[in-house]
Parts: C-alpha cells; sequence; structure tokens
C-alpha cells in the first residue's frame, strides 16, 4: 500500500500525520460499499473510515490490539468489529475489490 502522510488535527489543534491511512482515492472507491448500518449492539456504524485506517495500522504494524492508539477508537471495539466484518466476509469483498479495481484501472492511489 502506497505510503500516505495525511493531515489531522490532534485535541490540542496540532497537525498529525498517519502515514498508514487510506489514501482519498481508495476511499472514494470503496465508501459506497459500506454504507452505515445498525450496529450489533443498536447504535449506528458511521466511521467506516476511521476503523479501516485502524484495522490497516494493526496489519501494517502488527502490534498487540491492545496497543491501538485510542484515537483510532477503543481498542476491543475495534477488534469486536474487525472480527464481526470477518465473519461477515467484508475483508474478502474488499479484497476482491481491490484486486478489481488494481486490474482494471491501474489503482496506484
Amino acid at each position: 500500500m502506497k505510503r500516505n502522510k495525511k493531515q489531522e488535527q490532534n485535541k490540542n489543534g496540532k497537525k498529525t500525520y498517519r502515514r498508514f491511512d487510506i489514501s482519498d482515492a481508495k476511499w472514494k472507491l470503496i465508501k459506497p460499499h459500506l454504507t452505515d448500518q445498525p450496529g450489533q449492539h443498536g447504535g449506528i456504524t458511521k466511521d467506516n473510515r476511521k476503523f479501516i485506517n485502524a484495522v490497516i495500522w494493526i496489519v501494517k504494524i502488527k502490534p498487540p490490539w491492545r496497543d491501538l492508539s485510542p484515537d483510532h477508537g477503543e481498542w476491543g471495539m475495534v477488534h469486536q468489529r474487525f472480527i464481526r466484518w470477518q465473519q461477515k466476509g467484508m475483508w474478502k469483498k474488499l479484497f476482491w475489490l481491490f484486486s478489481y479495481l488494481k486490474a482494471t484501472r491501474n489503482l496506484n492511489g
């Protein structure tokens, strides 16, 4: 995955950079496939991009889930959602989507 130095503001208003965040180009392509849906515990799952960025960080850095930065979300909730997506086949769907897009559009961004 191409490095992406995305600017964000932390709680103190300072810019932070996350080099493993999903690029805007890739997010634009997959967002329509990730509609907000009622969550398992009654809430609405809204921040799919934040969740995917957390998973990308875990996959790239390979730390224990408990070491997930709090600004990515509460580690236990992120882990449970990761498992639910795995059980529903979402990761496989995204893998095939990116494979298809790369083959048909030469996706590099």
